[in-house]
């Protein structure tokens, strides 16, 4: 089974609802008071616990020569795959701290998926077409999710305090910065980021001839 999150889709994370667990309501908007889409807020690591690999494998796509999701949010030990719709040849590649991997010259599904297995923000890239941007937020925990249109996302999560951050591709300053200490506590709890975000660049997509 293969499961793509794409960063502007609502998506829940942790385990399914029940009396014991608590739903954070989460909003982030940026310095206008605006709703930004596409931002993974997640627990950070909790001491003294770890959590399996997910089950499901998931998807990061090339489609008309752009990365689709462009943003991925993942667990720690989850397995991507990286095939490849288009009916050019994509090299892609990684060198970020998190997660470094090379796949060379592939076409449809023959590039070998990737374990990711370190918390941390892996950029993806492909060394021929180099407009073309990818980034997956690599969770420590199980309790992430992807804000929506409406700069919202809810997280499933037991009743405690954890701290949680937020993530977007273009985000100013690090997700550190970001971090929150919240208590988890009764059906629901809130919470309301304020984030600034660089404004996205044009690059200019050149022929391919590969």
């Amino acid at each position: 089974m293969f499961l793509g999150i794409v960063s502007t889709v609502f998506c829940l994370a942790g385990p399914v609802f029940s009396a014991e667990n608590v739903r954070l309501d989460a909003t982030v908007v940026n310095a206008k008071g605006a709703p930004v889409s596409g931002v993974v807020i997640y627990a950070e690591e909790i001491e003294g616990r770890s959590f399996p690999a997910p089950k499901e494998r998931f998807v990061m796509n090339t489609v008309d020569l752009e990365f689709k999701p462009k943003l991925l949010a993942v667990q720690v030990g989850s397995v991507v795959d990286f095939p490849n719709e288009d009916e050019v040849h994509h090299h892609l590649y990684s060198f970020s701290k998190a997660k470094k991997f090379n796949r060379p010259l592939y076409k449809g599904k023959d590039a070998k998926a990737v374990v990711f297995d370190r918390a941390g923000i892996v950029k993806v890239g492909c060394n021929i077409h180099d407009w073309m941007k990818g980034a997956i937020l690599v969770s420590p925990t199980p309790y992430f999710a992807v804000t929506d249109e409406t700069g919202t996302a809810s997280i499933i999560a037991p009743p405690q305090t954890l701290k949680f951050s937020v993530y977007h591709p273009r985000l100013k300053g690090k997700p550190e910065k970001t971090t929150q200490t919240l208590t988890l506590k009764g059906d629901r709890t809130a919470a309301r980021w304020a984030i600034s975000v660089r404004e996205e660049r044009k690059v200019e997509r050149k022929k391919s001839t590969y």
